[in-house]
């Protein structure tokens, strides 16, 4: 596990509030407008292994109150909810959809909207107070508009900087060049060639896709940058760009009093 060092003060009191991602879980107690706390942990090897990592790390220091929960993982998902739901002297928030989340949204089919991209644009909104686009660098990267009044408006969905790579490795005989800032100009041989090709080419895509995000949210709007890989997008940028890596957390705690308790 990593993680930043414990606020007992701040951990007993607040909102805890957990994003249960692909790969990792992270948590931390919110307490009205930042997060405090912050840990994260891998995934477990067994579902054993994830009730006791959510019965002594994640709740261990918190003893009652509002725990609002996300999760995007196929996998844990129900382990997940079920082992939070056990400690009954909590309150539990989950939103199973986005259809939970009382945010504006201009989306046909809003119940396939990941919960994950409502929050952190909503978060960014209330952070920014105007018009925005959240940039989320996961494996995949997420590009969204919103506008002035804070509704998401939509986005966009495309391959993080290390699939570039390992795509074309995968269906040539080509090496695996992974994301590296580097000269934008002809490569020599091969691995500059892809390496080149792969910056520039994530670069100009990520340019293109907030120039359209921001004329549709507004020309002045806030460009906020958050997610596991948001250094490879920050590096491959050309606007000034604000990093918040707890905005999806910060998200869930804003809404968590006005997210559905959970029923099982």
């Amino acid at each position: 596990m990593t993680c930043a060092l414990h606020e007992k003060d701040a951990i007993r009191s607040g909102i805890l509030v957990i994003d249960s991602g692909n790969s990792r879980i992270h948590w931390g107690v919110f307490d009205g407008s930042v997060i405090k706390g912050r840990l994260n942990a891998l995934y477990p090897d067994s579902e054993q292994e994830l009730i006791s990592l959510i019965e002594n790390d994640i709740l261990g220091d918190f003893r009652s109150g509002i725990v609002a929960a996300s999760s995007v993982s196929g996998r844990w998902r129900d382990t997940f909810y079920r082992g939070l739901a056990s400690q009954e002297k909590f309150d539990l928030r989950i939103a199973s959809t986005a259809e939970d989340i009382p945010v504006e949204v201009q989306y046909d089919n809003r119940s396939g909207l990941g919960v994950d991209r409502v929050y952190a644009a909503y978060a960014a909104w209330r952070h920014a107070k105007q018009a925005c686009v959240v940039i989320d660098a996961g494996t995949a990267v997420t590009v969204d508009a919103v506008d002035k009044n804070g509704t998401l408006l939509g986005g966009f969905i495309f391959p993080g900087a290390d699939l570039f790579g390992w795509s074309l490795s995968e269906k040539t005989a080509l090496p695996n060049v992974p994301f590296a800032r580097t000269d934008l100009k002809i490569g020599t041989g091969t691995e500059s060639c892809i390496g080149n090709a792969i910056y520039a080419g994530f670069r100009a895509a990520l340019d293109e896709l907030v120039r359209i995000a921001s004329s549709a949210s507004g020309t002045t709007s806030t460009l906020v940058v958050t997610g596991g890989h948001a250094e490879q997008v920050l590096e491959g940028l050309c606007s000034a760009a604000v990093h918040r890596p707890d905005l999806t957390l910060e998200g869930i705690g804003f809404l968590a009093k006005s997210l559905p308790k959970y029923c099982g």
